[in-house]
């Protein structure tokens, strides 16, 4: 097994599980379904049911009949784990290249699993190639295989305290796993969109040609239940409506309910199909008789000038011929043949006699918009009074149904035409329908959760009802920071309806996104929602419920599939602000690890662009407290996703606010021209502009140092005066730790021991501050961002014409990046280098001295000024003769001072450093007494006026 790669390890591995399953399934369907649990059987089309089944019938079964055949005898878990070996199997079966270790060894865990549950004495075989999968991969890593085992481990589950109860955190994941479809990406976007005569011709995805699998993933709507009452009622003669309009707008339901109805009319047994037992119950019908098979009309697929092709090669001319055909065959057809060939109305009459041959009966006639639209002249008068003259012969004719779908959409309606057959139908179909809601409430939630995910077992409602309770009481006990409607009993139930999928998502897709012209209602939901959850259920999310923040947006179809009813200029949006490895959320979190564990910054974006980019220019924006709601979950700070978004607008160039609410726009904001501008700026604009905000800080001397030079252009000339000076170094001479080899070290060093071409006397008047090497590049970055908004305010009125309230805006932004960058520079300087005695072996010995480093601390809001900093670190340390403003330290024992004549000779010779190491000085007392002496001194000079 060593010599085998990933993938026919899982197909090994699968060998040895078909084994296991074969009897085991076998013997759990016929006891559930006794001597029809071969008609419940999983299986491909044209399965030979007399041979084994294969691993992919034996776990689809599984799957599909879990409630039914499988949960009494086995624990929950293994039914997820039954999801992924059967996803393990479509991946084997359909991988284009060599599966990834970590999904190998996720689906060698799960085969390994059931096969414990089922045979464990079969185990052993499949552990071995799970052994070898770890160590393939921890060889292809380059660690031990503990390392590598822990790396796809499940994490650990989270408990919260919700004060009545404990709720342990369970993944969506492992409550309700997708379907085998959604698991294995094998849904297409043909599959969500159900075509009636593709169904009709035993063709199309199985999930809509099979009826016992329709109706298995179909949730029964209040609206769909009346139909299929009243159809049931009818063709058993019991009553009934004879004609049902359905007219909603594109992916509103029609196609779906109408699938619904053909099923009925054509499966064996009907009463037998998931859901149904009670609807026939209620009907007071036992089963359905069959006499005709149901008649289909798709105006879409039907030419409006091409004849209709029935029975083989023959021919008929009208949708009045092929109902003939259908229901009475060529005999029936000979009786309207004359108006089929001129394509008139052949009248109720001639219909009310085909169709008491052929009742109980059937018609579905779907998209008769689309196909009235593109007659003219004799045929459209003829298609028109023809539908208005069948259902009259319907309502005359006990047994016949005729449904039909309108559409409510402009999209849909098309042309002048088109809106003109719409007008008429709608005259012809509101004689007589029966009136049809399509999903309302939470009905949606529950149609789409249907399709996707599989069934809860008991222990999945009791999760269920858990993440419900801890998600009503987080909103509770958080009041302040969400919407104040999530606390009612109305949310919760929507919570219930749509788990695992928080209802913020579905809500969104369907009001936000349903409104765009090409996303379609029900449809688009589902084909979007299956990609998500594909995605999220193969990169293991882990949370309890799946949120507007959670949609993957990095994910290729998902991201195309957003993008394609959108406007142009979204695809940038989406790039640069809100996910991918190099968009600014990555980044900001990448610098700040306290949001960039939970991704609060990409979630935020991502939510933020769900609800608001369907909305273009038209946007008034999500309020704050929603985009909580979005991202947050139980145990999560509520406000950190507000901080994001508020970091994440510093400098989005398509993220745009108005008080609390947010939104994103195609269209670049001011913060776009200042990124661009700030990245054309040179470096020694950026320098100088540094350079001059070093030398604002001088305007501080006096409050402790008595002379401060900010990035002097001569170093070397700095006077040699008594009083003590602080020397702010220019950002060229920047410092790295306790290194004694940098910049900052080597300029302090000249400016100590030179004065000008000779050599300094007051070497320890001297303090140095300099910039920290790590803080630089934030420092550059913040300057930049101030130019350019510097050059705005300077161009709004310009080039730029910007409009009085952008104006404003860049001078608040201005003025903003001013206090950035004074903060900035306050917090980066931060390295005091002091002149002191050298230390042996001190690589500056033989000038006679050392610098020490001394960091600082500048935290805050409003950073304290580089001279009050610095003055207050020595004077707190010990380093300060106050009184009279000079370095209290060892160097220069032996410099001598010369005598002078003016006034301060006396305090220069009283000054001079006293010969004691800081230590022992401060050990002695010495500072404290050498300052009460000169102070007195001083006193006698102020009052004598000289010494």
């Amino acid at each position: 097994m060593s010599g085998f790669g990933s993938n026919q390890r899982i197909n090994q591995a699968l060998l040895m599980l078909t084994k296991v399953l074969q009897p085991y399934v076998e013997r759990r369907m016929r006891d559930a379904y006794r001597g029809n649990w071969q008609q419940s059987l999983s299986v491909a089309a044209g399965t030979d049911l007399s041979k084994p089944l294969d691993a992919y019938a034996l776990l689809k079964t599984m799957v599909d009949n879990w409630q039914t055949a499988f949960r009494d005898g086995l624990k929950p878990i293994v039914r997820n784990h039954v999801s992924l070996a059967l996803a393990a199997r479509n991946d084997a079966a359909h991988a284009g290249g060599t599966i990834l270790d970590t999904d190998a060894i996720s689906y060698l865990r799960s085969i390994q699993a059931v096969v414990e549950a089922i045979e464990p004495k079969s185990a052993a075989g499949i552990k071995a190639l799970l052994d070898d999968q770890t160590k393939a991969m921890a060889e292809a890593m380059g660690v031990s295989t503990e390392v590598a085992a822990k790396t796809i481990a499940a994490p650990a589950q989270q408990t919260l305290d919700l004060a009545d109860s404990k709720y342990t955190w369970k993944p969506w994941r492992e409550v309700a796993p997708p379907h085998a479809d959604v698991m294995a990406a094998r849904f297409q976007e043909a599959e969500f969109a159900a075509d009636l005569s593709t169904v009709s011709r035993g063709e199309g995805a199985e999930t809509y040609r099979d009826p016992r699998e329709f109706y298995r993933i179909t949730y029964i709507t209040g609206g769909l239940r009346k139909v299929l009452q009243s159809a049931i009622e009818r063709m058993a003669g019991k009553g009934g409506d004879p004609v049902i309009g359905l007219q909603t707008s594109f992916g509103g339901g029609k196609t779906h309910t109408m699938l619904a109805l053909y099923h009925l009319a054509s499966a064996a047994n009907p009463e037998t199909l998931p859901g149904l037992a009670d609807i026939f119950k209620d009907a007071g019908v036992t089963t359905l008789p069959k006499r005709s098979k149901p008649v289909v009309f798709v105006g879409t697929a039907a030419g409006a000038n091409q004849p209709f092709t029935v029975e083989g090669a023959r021919t008929v001319k009208s949708l009045w011929g092929v109902i003939a055909v259908k229901l009475g065959g060529w005999k029936a057809y000979e009786t309207i043949k004359s108006s089929d060939e001129a394509r008139t109305n052949p009248g109720s009459e001639a219909m009310i006699a085909i169709l008491k041959q052929a009742a109980p009966c059937l018609i579905l006639l779907d998209e008769v918009v689309a196909y009235a639209r593109n007659l003219e002249g004799v045929p459209y008068d003829g298609f028109v009074s023809f539908l208005q003259s069948l259902t009259e012969a319907a309502a005359a004719v006990p047994g016949v149904l005729v449904v039909g779908s309108l559409p409510e959409s402009a999209a849909e309606v098309g042309n002048l035409r088109g809106r003109e057959a719409l007008l008429a139908l709608e005259k012809v179909f509101g004689r007589v329908q029966s009136a049809w809601a399509p999903a309302q409430g939470t009905e949606t939630f529950e149609i789409i959760r249907r399709r996707l995910f599989q069934e809860l077992d008991p222990d999945g409602e009791k999760a269920r009802e858990q993440a419900v309770k801890a998600f009503t009481s987080y909103y509770k006990n958080n009041a302040g920071e969400f919407p104040s409607g999530v606390r009612d009993r109305a949310y919760e139930a929507q919570l219930l309806a749509a788990y695992p999928v928080h209802p913020e998502l579905f809500l969104t897709l369907q009001g936000d996104w349903g409104g765009l012209e090409k996303f379609q209602k029900t449809r688009g939901v589902l084909k979007m929602m299956a990609q998500i959850v594909y995605r999220l259920w193969r990169d293991g999310h882990a949370a309890p419920m799946i949120l507007p923040g959670d949609v993957p947006l990095i994910d290729d179809r998902v991201r195309t599939n957003a993008l394609v009813p959108l406007p142009s200029g979204y695809d940038a949006v989406l790039s640069k602000e809100v996910a991918g490895d190099l968009s600014k959320p990555a980044q900001i979190e990448a610098r700040s690890p306290s949001i960039g564990k939970n991704k609060a910054v990409t979630r935020a974006a991502t939510a933020l662009f769900m609800a608001t980019a369907p909305h273009g220019s038209t946007n008034k924006g999500m309020e704050v407290a929603r985009l909580r709601l979005a991202c947050a979950v139980p145990g999560e700070q509520p406000s950190q996703f507000s901080e994001a978004l508020r970091r994440l607008g510093e400098n989005a160039a398509y993220l745009y606010s108005a008080g609390e609410n947010y939104w994103f726009s195609p269209i670049a904001s001011l913060n776009q021209e200042a990124e661009d501008r700030a990245k054309g700026l040179s470096g020694a604009d950026v320098e100088a502009e540094i350079i001059t905000l070093i030398r604002g800080e001088e305007r501080h001397k006096g409050t402790g140092f008595l002379r401060v030079h900010g990035a002097p252009d001569d170093p070397l000339g700095i006077d040699d005066a008594y009083e003590a000076a602080l020397v702010l170094l220019p950002p060229s001479a920047w410092q790295r730790g306790r290194d004694e080899d940098t910049p900052a070290m080597k300029l302090a060093a000249d400016i100590v021991e030179h004065k000008g071409p000779g050599q300094r006397r007051n070497r320890n008047r001297l303090a140095f501050l300099a910039a920290d090497q790590a803080a630089l590049e934030d420092i550059q970055n913040i300057v930049r961002k101030k130019l350019a908004w510097a050059s705005i305010v300077r161009d709004a009125r310009g080039i730029l014409q910007l409009p009085p309230a952008q104006e404003d805006d860049a001078k608040k932004k201005l003025a903003e990046q001013d206090a950035a960058v004074v903060n900035a520079v306050r917090r980066g300087w931060r390295h005091l280098l002091l002149p002191q005695d050298p230390q042996p072996g001190s690589s500056n010995a033989a000038r006679g001295f050392d610098l020490e480093p001394v960091a600082l601390t500048n935290r805050g809001s409003d950073p304290a000024p580089l001279a009050q900093l610095a003055w207050k670190k020595c004077d707190d340390d010990g380093l300060i003769v106050a009184r009279l403003g000079v370095l209290d330290n060892d160097l220069g024992k032996g410099v001598a001072v010369e005598p002078a004549a003016r006034r301060g000779s006396a305090v220069a010779r009283l000054v001079r450093p006293v010969p004691l190491s800081l230590k022992a000085a401060r050990a002695a007392g010495t500072c404290e007494g050498h300052q009460r002496g000169v102070g007195a001194l001083r006193r006698q000079i102020r009052h004598r006026g000289s010494v």
